[in-house]
C-alpha cells in the first residue's frame, strides 16, 4: 500500500513515472503471508516495509528474476544466496551462550550445531542454526532466517533507506516516531534505544515489545552503517514468553555475523 504526493490526475498525466511518496515509509501487507513463525503465531503483521525504514533502493542484483527455486543442500562452505532459499544440512542441537554486543570483525567459527551462510549481494557472512531456511526477500535486499527449535525469526536487511542518515540513534528514533503515529504497532512499548558498537563502527540497540492477536513480541533491531556508507539492520524477534530462552540465537547471529 503506497501513498504519493499530488492528485491522481497529476498522477496519470505523468503516466505514473516518477511519483513521489506521501510518507517515508510505507506499510508492506505481503509481510502479512510470510509472518507465520512455526509453533508461534503470526508475529510480524502489517508494518513498515523495511527494517531500515522507507522503500530503500534494492540493488539489481538482489532481485530475483522469476520463477521457483528449490532449496539447496550447501556445500562444505555453507548455503550462501545464489537462490531465494537455501537450508542447512548439518544435525545437531543448537548452542547456548551468552550476550555479545560487540563481536570481533573477523570471521567467527560457526560453533555446534551451525553452518556458514554467505552472502555475495549483501557482501556479509555468518553462522545459521542446522536446518533452518534462509529465505531472500523477492524485491527488497533482506533474508530471513527461521526453523525449528524457535517460533522466532532473525532478519539482515541492507537496503538503502530513502532518508538521510543522521546516525543509528536518531535514526531509530525518527522510525519510531513515524511508526507511532501511523499506530503500526498495537500495544507498542518501547525497552530502549541504546547506543552501542559494533564491528568497531556506531551502532544502536531498538528494543521493544508489541501485541499481535493477543501475543506479546519482544524485539531487537540493531542498526548500523559500514565504512562504505551501506546500512544494515539484524533484527530478531520472539515471543516475548520465549525472549530469555531463545536470546542465545541472537547473540549468536550477532557473534558470528561479519562483512566481507
Amino acid at each position: 500500500f503506497l501513498v504519493f504526493r499530488g492528485s491522481y490526475r497529476d498522477a496519470w498525466e505523468r503516466r505514473y513515472h516518477g511519483l513521489e511518496t506521501g510518507t517515508r515509509y510505507n506499510v508492506d501487507y505481503a509481510l502479512v503471508a510470510v509472518a507465520v513463525l512455526a509453533a508461534g503465531g503470526a508475529l510480524l503483521g502489517a508494518r513498515v516495509t523495511g527494517f531500515l525504514g522507507g522503500n530503500g533502493t534494492p540493488s539489481a542484483a538482489t532481485v530475483p528474476t522469476g520463477g521457483t527455486t528449490p532449496p539447496v543442500t550447501p556445500t562444505l562452505a555453507g548455503p550462501s544466496d545464489d537462490s531465494p532459499t537455501a537450508q542447512a544440512s548439518a544435525t545437531s542441537n543448537p548452542p547456548t551462550g551468552g550476550p555479545s554486543a560487540t563481536p570481533e570483525a573477523t570471521a567467527t567459527a560457526a560453533p555446534a550445531g551451525w553452518v556458514p551462510y554467505r552472502s555475495s549481494a549483501g557482501g556479509f557472512a555468518m553462522a545459521v542454526p542446522a536446518r533452518w531456511k534462509v529465505t531472500k526477500h523477492p524485491t527488497r535486499d533482506r533474508v530471513t532466517v527461521r526453523g525449528p527449535g524457535s517460533p522466532g525469526a532473525f532478519i539482515v536487511e541492507w537496503t538503502v533507506p530513502d532518508q538521510p542518515w543522521l546516525g543509528p540513534v536518531r535514526h531509530w528514533q525518527g522510525l519510531e516516531k513515524e511508526i507511532l503515529g501511523r499506530s503500526e504497532f498495537p500495544g507498542y512499548h518501547r525497552i530502549g534505544i541504546e547506543a552501542t558498537t559494533y564491528l568497531g563502527r556506531p551502532a544502536a540497540d531498538w528494543e521493544f515489545t508489541w501485541r499481535r492477536d493477543g501475543t506479546v513480541v519482544h524485539v531487537v533491531n540493531r542498526g548500523f552503517r559500514t565504512a562504505s556508507g551501506r546500512p544494515f539492520a539484524l533484527y530478531w524477534e520472539a515471543p516475548d514468553s520465549r525472549w530469555a530462552r531463545d536470546r542465545h540465537y541472537l547473540d549468536t547471529f550477532t557473534k558470528t555475523f561479519t562483512l566481507r
